[in-house]
């Protein structure tokens, strides 16, 4: 093996054994140090890779900046994972102080427009709530019947009028976030299951969709609304659900 490799795919390489010990030991620092040599002549899945070395903690080089800095690099030449990876940075995983609707509207678009099916549900969400975009119904549904044309059970459920989670979404910004996850396990686990439930999640799917449009962007609204679904969310978790 050439320790010391100058073409872009062999520092490639090199990294990818140094992250996983193949035939090497294991050193997170010599990997990023040749992804690195291979990313700055522009090998984009070497720039997807340092994008994720500098975001995931455990690797210990924690750094959101330099990872936005590769993803971008990488997304901007094409790299779908590196796209959805920027978008949902901007929209959740960076946290509070990089939420940035408009970019993560950006950049799951341009997933979308090469076919995935994920991101296009998420841009139909982030069209439904006005959240980085114009609120626009029609772009909404546009998204959806794209989402469930590729197979997305989430967009078929919404077409038909089952899914959404509306308020919880519209309260915590995001249809990805944790707390939305574990309401709508919830749902499908346990009201789903009885009658009474499927009631209510009917009643919940007819009224709210336009209780959000009359007071989503109000901030009392979102405001009593965060407290009693964040009790609700802690009260699940701990039950384990």
């Amino acid at each position: 093996m050439n320790s010391n490799p100058t073409n872009a795919t062999e520092q490639f390489k090199l990294g990818q054994k140094y992250s996983t010990g193949d035939s090497v030991p294991q050193n997170y620092e010599k990997s990023v140090y040749w992804y690195t040599k291979a990313a700055e002549q522009g090998h984009v899945d070497a720039q997807f890779e340092l994008g994720g070395k500098y975001y995931y903690e455990h690797y210990g080089f924690e750094d959101y900046e330099k990872s936005v800095y590769w993803y971008t690099k990488a997304a901007e030449q094409g790299h779908v994972d590196a796209q959805i990876q920027l978008g949902k940075f901007w929209e959740y995983l960076g946290g509070e102080q990089y939420k940035n609707y408009k970019k993560a509207a950006y950049w799951y678009t341009k997933a979308a427009e090469q076919g995935h099916a994920d991101t296009m549900f998420w841009l139909s969400t982030l069209y439904g709530l006005g959240k980085g975009v114009p609120r626009d119904e029609e772009k909404k549904r546009y998204w959806l019947k794209k989402a469930a044309e590729h197979g997305d059970e989430r967009a078929q459920e919404n077409l038909n009028k089952k899914g959404g989670c509306y308020v919880a979404t519209c309260v915590y910004g995001s249809y990805n976030c944790p707390e939305v996850w574990i309401l709508r396990r919830f749902r499908d686990g346990k009201l789903s299951s009885s009658f009474f439930g499927r009631q209510f999640i009917w009643i919940y799917y007819t009224v709210s969709p336009k209780i959000v449009i009359l007071f989503g962007k109000k901030r009392w609204f979102n405001r009593l609304c965060k407290l009693i679904l964040d009790k609700l969310v802690s009260k699940l978790q701990n039950s384990g659900n």
